[in-house]
């Protein structure tokens, strides 16, 4: 198995070149070069905003968890017990929707929230230490 390849899949052409831009320049220029791998792996990639329309629930209780710079974004259905979902990296609220009319059916009040930098939260760029407190 070559490099550029992991299973049966070729390392996309612009992995390669950060590959080489980090391992041969980041010896040389340490820091301009640790400020663009924060910038890439720090920016989570824009996917479609929290779509909770094909999952068969009824309206959202739409809201907003007020942080240090912005917002994150809150989904609500149901009463009672409170059940917390945050979803992954580069993800949304929406990838929990299949839980929420079992839980709600349960009784319980399902809370689905966007990540920092997620779905319809505020912000484009986090790390996991700001993804968990909502810093800068």
């Amino acid at each position: 198995m070559s490099a550029s390849t992991y299973g049966s899949k070729s390392t996309p052409i612009t992995l390669q070149m950060m590959r080489f831009v980090f391992k041969n320049v980041g010896g040389v220029a340490p820091g301009p070069i640790g400020n663009l791998a924060y910038e890439v792996f720090c920016t989570p990639m824009k996917r479609s905003k929290s779509d909770f329309s094909g999952a068969n629930l009824p309206e959202p209780e739409l809201f907003s968890i007020p942080f240090r710079s912005g917002k994150l974004q809150a989904y609500a259905w149901g009463s009672g017990p409170i059940v917390l979902g945050v979803h992954g990296w580069e993800s949304s609220a929406a990838r929990y929707s299949a839980f929420v009319k079992p839980l709600t059916d349960a009784g319980y009040r399902v809370v689905l929230v966007d990540g920092h930098a997620h779905g319809a939260s505020s912000g484009w760029k986090t790390d996991a230490i700001r993804y968990g407190d909502g810093t800068k």
